[in-house]
């Protein structure tokens, strides 16, 4: 079971709260929390720049604490295009590279594990005219899934805002990828197929409301 909840700081201007971090607590143990975390890490297709043991840092000086663990992760446009934003990314784009690392935190808090990450939209505070904006929501969305599937227990819905005046679910499944954050074949065959049904259905109940008409 996870609970989530949304780190924040207050702009003194005008007394918002931003959201810095995105988390989730677990009853896992810590030594199990890090083996999750880094397999999640990996299935969502990034890779592992530096870990920062920060127990072990200060445990070296003298110091004890409860363990704390960082991991500087990156990504790569590809693995971003698997998520279903393919060609966001041109070959070389520098503002990818402004996004880059990404963290992800593992550490105690009472007796419960907290893994959270850093908001790549932070940046496009850091950098307002870089042009960060749609990259950075994308990148943030594949750094999110990494932290809600860590446990294995992670679920998607598919929907569609095609028509105007409706909605409509078309699946919702449990993530079981192997191939970083891709979703099935299989997945998307039940995506198409009721994508269709919804629009059939739409264009005859357009027709049957044009035949009464005349």
């Amino acid at each position: 079971m996870l609970v989530a909840e949304a780190g924040g700081v207050t702009s003194p201007g005008d007394g918002a709260a931003v959201e810095y971090d995105y988390r989730r607590e677990t009853p896992m143990t810590f030594g199990d929390a890090v083996v999750a975390v880094e397999r999640s890490i990996a299935l969502h297709g990034f890779a592992v720049r530096t870990i920062h043991d920060i127990q072990a840092t200060l445990a070296a000086k003298g110091f004890q604490i409860k363990p704390i663990r960082i991991y500087e992760i990156e990504g790569s446009p590809a693995a971003f295009a698997s998520a279903g934003v393919p060609g966001i990314w041109p070959s070389g784009d520098s503002r990818f590279a402004t996004l880059m690392p990404c963290r992800i935190n593992v550490f105690m808090e009472g007796d419960r594990v907290v893994i959270t990450a850093l908001r790549p939209t932070l940046l496009c505070q850091v950098y307002p005219d870089a042009g960060l904006d749609t990259l950075a929501g994308a990148v943030e969305k594949a750094v999110l899934e990494i932290v809600d599937d860590f446990d294995g227990n992670a679920y998607r819905t598919v929907y569609t805002v095609r028509f105007s005046d409706a909605v409509y679910v078309l699946h919702a499944f449990e993530k079981r990828s192997e191939k970083g954050i891709e979703t099935p074949n299989r997945e998307m065959d039940v995506v198409r197929a009721r994508l269709r049904m919804a629009r059939d259905s739409r264009q005859a109940e357009a027709d049957r409301k044009e035949g009464k008409e005349i």
